[in-house]
């Protein structure tokens, strides 16, 4: 293999490293969060431990006021950091007005989010918030 300016291509071969970009620089560019973006076993969302609920979270309160604490404590909220499940349904209760979220490749629960997933949460719930997403929108 050549490279652009006609020179052979050796795998391993650090010559042909574009000038100025040291190997440093190349890995952070090609994996910025470092080892943390490396998913090699995903854990399964259903064996994520919840430490959190919508509960925990009083900004919730007023968008969520028709459930008790009891019914906030079965909404299991994903800790930041964990990727979702391609083509699994997701709500974030901070922004209900953009509706359910079908996760695509390499989406992450960010810091702030306050995401619900659809298999988690029994049907009735799951309609009620959706219900309230809905009528957010509207």
């Amino acid at each position: 293999m050549r490279n652009i300016h006609g020179a052979a291509f050796v795998a391993g071969d650090d010559d042909q490293r574009a000038p100025g970009l040291s190997t440093e620089a190349a890995d952070h560019d090609l994996r910025p969060l470092g080892d943390a973006d490396q998913h090699f076993g995903e854990i399964p969302i259903d064996r994520v431990a919840h430490e959190r609920t919508a509960a925990d979270v009083k900004h919730l309160y007023p968008r969520l006021s028709q459930l008790t604490r009891d019914q906030l404590r079965r909404i299991p909220l994903l800790d930041a950091g964990i990727w979702l499940q391609e083509g699994e349904t997701y709500l974030d209760l901070r922004q209900l007005d953009k509706g359910e979220l079908v996760a695509g490749v390499g989406q992450v629960v960010r810091p702030g989010d306050e995401i619900v997933a659809k298999h988690q949460v029994d049907y009735q719930m799951w309609d009620y918030l959706s219900g309230q997403a809905e009528s957010s929108r509207a």
